[in-house]
């Protein structure tokens, strides 16, 4: 018996090195490295929207201005209507937006583009489209509600996936398109606009400007760069969209936590086929004559081209792109120009020939519309039409006043702002002085820090300017008138006058006063002393109202005005009343 358990005690030492072996192999297969954790559900709500990016229905921020804005340029006699008049123009500089709710794509064969696809939500706005790692999304339903099948009885274009990949939906898109389909209807736009450089051609045009422009191969260097007008055309066409449901939960189930970027994901709902081509058209002609010539060739007209607009696109130093369509169509443009640029964009497209060219965004937390917000710095143009006139009245009162004195708290303050107009051109054959705010020493006003502001009894002030006899509308809107600002504090102790507040004296065009009054303020500051705020502004209601030349008979006075938006137009009524108001389109 002691022999037999020893034979077998033996024979275990032989294979002891197997059982370890085996027993560590074990072990190792159960050693599973960490996964990375994932994000719940319900972490989404924690996260706040990329820059850049808004929820459908969310408030719009209006342009803003900035700096001061420019002065009137060059006066331009003109008809219009059958009334004789001037246009004047002057350009501002906005920080405006522009907000897409589908967003154009410029890499219509990435990987990327599908429904259902969640990416990060600060990759968007600059074009990167960076895909959200690890994201789980469950089930997707595709379809397209504008393929229509030629056979009734054949497949409807609807598809159910789970978990997704580009290659499914590939696969999809391959299988829907060698369908037979009945002719689909299109979705066409076309725009024409004025940018400024390339920031803005980027916003105008709606894609992501940091990587986007390489992929669009538009420079505004060299050359370019020094002409004067760059006017953007854009061509779009929609022929057909894939869709998936929304889903009724949260559509991101769980991803790395760490691919987020920190901010609320996305995903695309939407992606739209068809074609899309755009031209920069580059000029040293005006604005206003590059886009005539371009819209008398817009296939609308159907009329000879004048030798002084085939001229101007002559000259003209243009680039084209195009997605989608037949390659044929894209040469027309190397061929033909502008003419061929039509030419391609018209041609039949067929469902095959179609890529994407824009998607439809939604926050993978409640499935809302994701808006992305093109930023930028935009020139804004303001043109008026002003009638001949023997005479305009403006009517002037000081609103508010507001002063500083370093770091006192109450304020008295006096001083005054007079308006100087010269004897040639006031009503009274003399030079005359208009008292727009005389304040005493001895019947200061004041201001309390907090408020800052005050002018009890504050009166109109009416000032008639008259155009000289022989005068042309054009030398009469560029005369000036003299504007001389002076302001003190008194609560200053050891001194008789007070504090210096600053003084201000300069000249203003009639032209550029027009402009303030359309807009109904005039702010006139004063500065003694920057580092320690030595200041004082007056803001005044203007208005003013326009005496007509005597052969022309009374009527509606009118001043057409260009541009409230970002090279938009917008028309703008003075009636015979002192005040203006808008009508937007």
């Amino acid at each position: 018996m002691k022999t037999q358990q020893f034979l077998t005690f033996v024979g275990l030492q032989r294979w002891l090195p197997f059982i370890a072996v085996l027993l560590l192999l074990s072990c190792s297969r159960n050693q599973v490295a960490p996964e990375e954790p994932e994000v719940a559900p319900t972490d989404l709500s924690q996260l706040s929207l990329a820059p850049g990016m808004l929820r459908g229905g969310d408030p719009i921020a209006p342009p803003e201005p900035i700096g001061e804005p420019g002065e009137g340029g060059e006066v331009i006699p003109t008809v219009r209507d059958g009334l004789k008049g001037v246009i004047i123009s002057r350009s501002s500089m906005y920080s405006a937006g522009v907000v897409y709710n589908e967003y154009l794509l410029f890499n219509p064969m990435s990987n990327l583009i599908y429904p259902g696809n969640v990416l990060v939500g600060n990759s968007i706005s600059n074009g990167r489209y960076l895909p959200v790692r690890g994201q789980k999304i469950g089930e997707v339903t595709w379809s397209s509600p504008d393929m229509v099948p030629l056979n009734p009885q054949e497949m409807r274009f609807v598809k159910t996936v789970n978990e997704p990949k580009f290659s499914d939906y590939a696969s999809t898109m391959q299988e829907w398109r060698g369908t037979p389909q009945l002719p689909t209807s299109a979705v066409t736009t076309f725009e024409m606009t004025e940018v400024k450089d390339l920031r803005e051609f980027s916003a105008k045009l709606g894609m992501g400007f940091e990587s986007e422009n390489a992929k669009a191969g538009i420079v505004f260097e060299g050359k370019r760069g020094l002409l004067r007008t760059h006017i953007l055309v854009k061509f779009v066409q929609k022929l057909y969209s894939v869709s998936m449901d929304i889903p009724n939960r949260q559509h991101l189930l769980s991803a790395s936590p760490n691919a987020l970027g920190g901010v609320m994901p996305v995903y695309i709902s939407d992606v739209f086929y068809g074609r899309m081509g755009y031209a920069l058209i580059s000029s040293d002609h005006d604005y206003r004559e590059v886009l005539a010539a371009l819209e008398i060739m817009v296939p609308k007209f159907h009329f000879e081209l004048s030798a002084k607009y085939k001229k101007i696109l002559d000259e003209t130093f243009t680039q084209y792109v195009f997605t989608g369509g037949k390659s044929g169509d894209h040469g027309l443009s190397v061929k033909e120009g502008w003419e061929g640029f039509k030419q391609g964009m018209s041609t039949e497209l067929l469902p095959s020939e179609a890529v994407p060219v824009a998607i439809t965004l939604r926050y993978a937390d409640d499935n809302s519309v994701a808006r992305v917000v093109q930023s930028g710095q935009y020139p804004v143009t303001e043109s008026y039409f002003v009638k001949d006139c023997d005479e305009i009245t403006f009517s002037l009162r000081p609103a508010q006043l507001k002063a500083n004195a370093g770091t006192k708290d109450d304020l008295q303050v006096w001083g005054h702002t007079v308006l100087t107009v010269p004897r040639e051109l006031s009503t009274t054959g003399e030079s005359t002085d208009y008292r727009l705010v005389w304040i005493p020493m001895s019947k200061y006003i004041k201001l309390d820090k907090q408020k800052q502001s005050g002018l009890p009894s504050a009166e109109n002030t009416t000032i008639t300017i008259k155009r000289p006899e022989g005068m042309s509308m054009q030398d009469f809107l560029n005369q000036r008138v003299y504007i001389d600002t002076h302001f003190y504090n008194t609560n200053a102790a050891g001194t008789i006058t007070g504090d210096d507040l600053g003084e201000s004296k300069y000249s203003i065009r009639l032209q550029d006063l027009l402009f303030n009054a359309v807009h109904h303020s005039l702010t006139v500051t004063t500065r003694k002393n920057a580092s320690r705020d030595y200041s004082a502004t007056v803001l005044f209601d203007l208005f003013h109202d326009i005496k007509e030349v005597e052969e022309i008979p009374n009527g509606l006075r009118s001043v057409t005005v260009e541009g409230d938006q970002p090279n938009t137009t917008t028309t703008r009524c003075l009636g015979s009343q002192p005040r203006s108001y808008f009508n937007q389109k």
